[in-house]
């Protein structure tokens, strides 16, 4: 598995898997404007890579904004 982290992002790719964890727990996992450049970045990340099928989006956390 590789995983890549940015400011309340995580970026995990496990075969054709990729998951994007929100991870700001402390604020709910609220929007924030780090938290969407990175979600952007894991996105373009899985876009260009061929071998990822799914995407999971989720939260650490009990929010998930």
């Amino acid at each position: 598995m590789e995983t890549r982290e940015f400011e309340h992002v995580v970026y995990e790719k496990d075969g054709p898997v990729a998951r994007i964890i929100l991870n700001n727990p402390e604020a709910a996992n609220a929007q924030s404007a780090q938290m969407v450049h990175g979600v952007n970045e894991a996105l373009d990340d899985a876009q260009y890579d061929y071998e990822i099928k799914v995407v999971i989006l989720k939260a650490n956390g009990k929010g998930f904004c």
